[in-house]
């Protein structure tokens, strides 16, 4: 089955800014059907249960934990402390795509980043090899 899978705590497709590519998600995909996960363990269950998507759209951010670390310390430090955190980022539905992806002996989905967070937009692009 053929899907398309955007990740956000708050935003929807409609509303995703490819800050990388300076333009909207749509303007990018001009990909309309998404199905919307708000956290990683919806993320998983989706692609579980559905297999890979054809396009991802990531977003960082998915707690306000992540936000607050983001303004409190990444803006000063440039660093994301990943093991301080009690919900997962969109950093690690990156690494889990990239595992499920690599033991299914599957290519990678199309993949963008949406989050305005400089420095996770950074860690999933690495994550995922782009």
């Amino acid at each position: 089955m053929s899907y398309n899978l955007f990740l956000d705590d708050t935003r929807d497709p409609k509303d995703a800014y490819l800050y990388d590519e300076k333009k909207s998600l749509f303007e990018e995909t001009f990909t309309i059907n998404w199905i919307v996960v708000r956290n990683y363990e919806s993320f998983v269950k989706v692609i579980r249960d559905m297999g890979l998507p054809q396009v991802v759209s990531f977003d960082h951010d998915l707690h306000f934990e992540h936000v607050r670390h983001y303004a409190e310390q990444t803006l000063l430090t440039g660093c994301i402390d990943y093991e301080i955190f009690n919900n997962k980022t969109g950093k690690h539905c990156a690494d889990f795509l990239v595992q499920y992806a690599r033991e299914k002996g599957q290519p990678l989905p199309t993949c963008y980043v949406h989050s305005a967070n400089d420095h996770g937009r950074k860690n999933i692009k690495r994550a995922l090899g782009l």
